[in-house]
């Protein structure tokens, strides 16, 4: 049996009818949905959750009593799950029918502990915003990338239950929790893959991740990759220091108008307007060094992923 773990916190009752129906879709019809309620004075999604549970006999929803974040509620999740597989799922994306299904297939015939897959990335409205077209497929080249950031899409996680409990689940680590988690299955000797297809609608909204924290997620994802390029994972305490002594709120509101600027420069690529998403695009540096990295960065596990197919 397959074990969906999903996180719910403030997403809009269409937005999470839309989640949890697509796996209620599923073709692969083996699975549970283990659902955590991460804002327990929203009496809507309660009420919404026990429907659920009332109409679906392989919905499990739990509660927290506290506000707990996307680390400790997964944590919660997984210790729950009754399967001996574990797919991640947000409460805002929208998993294609034959997601699990082919998933499953891919880490059993590759012999993998965890998969990733292709997300179509929308907005709120469920606008197209881009297709991430490729990446990095086999695990000698996924352990190779991970040196620059993160290449195997949380959202898309497909792995097992005995993964989780091999490696303590995640850690609280400032957005980053799936990053820090790969880093440690890396040196712990876990295989990875990447199915090259696309498995799910993945929805960039207000809530995916704060606007402070997405500057703070780009900190921590340098210094873990600096500590394991030295074969190292440190404390939380120590990213912490790191993070206390970087941040600064100037940056984060520059890192933030260059994001902006980087997506816009994509809507143009999706017009077929390329001159006019590199003039777009040429304002980044100026606005942002550490979005000029975060770009450079995501352009070299893209390169590799084309060095795949030669």
């Amino acid at each position: 049996m397959i074990s969906v773990i999903m996180s719910t916190y403030q997403e809009e009752e269409t937005i999470l009818r839309e989640a949890i129906e697509s796996i209620r879709l599923q073709t692969c019809r083996d699975w549970e949905l283990v659902i955590i309620q991460d804002d327990p004075q929203n009496e809507r999604h309660r009420q919404i959750l026990q429907e659920y549970v009332e109409k679906d006999s392989r919905i499990r929803y739990f509660r927290n009593e506290t506000n707990q974040g996307l680390a400790r509620s997964m944590n919660r999740a997984i210790k729950e799950a009754k399967g001996e597989y574990i797919a991640r799922m947000d409460a805002d994306d929208i998993a294609y029918p034959r997601r699990l299904e082919k998933e499953l297939q891919y880490l059993q015939e590759h012999r993998c502990d965890l998969i990733g897959g292709l997300l179509h990335v929308i907005s709120a409205e469920k606008k197209e915003v881009y297709a991430v077209g490729i990446v990095p497929e086999r695990n000698e080249t996924i352990r190779r990338c991970l040196r620059y950031g993160d290449c195997v899409a949380h959202p898309s996680w497909f792995t097992t239950k005995q993964f989780y409990l091999d490696m303590g689940g995640y850690r609280p680590v400032a957005a980053c929790e799936d990053y820090d988690l790969l880093l440690r299955a890396a040196l712990a000797g876990k295989r990875f893959g990447n199915l090259n297809e696309e498995v799910m609608h993945y929805r960039m909204s207000a809530s995916s991740i704060s606007r402070e924290n997405l500057y703070k997620q780009y900190l921590t994802m340098r210094y873990l990759s600096k500590q394991y390029r030295k074969k190292k994972i440190p404390e939380r305490s120590e990213i912490e220091g790191y993070l206390k002594q970087n941040f600064s709120a100037e940056k984060a509101e520059n890192y933030l108008r260059a994001e902006e600027v980087f997506y816009h420069a994509l809507n143009k690529l999706q017009q077929k307007q390329p001159f006019s998403a590199v003039i777009t695009a040429a304002r980044i540096p100026f606005l942002s060094l550490a979005y000029t990295d975060k770009i450079c960065r995501f352009l070299r596990l893209h390169l590799a992923a084309r060095g795949e197919r030669r």
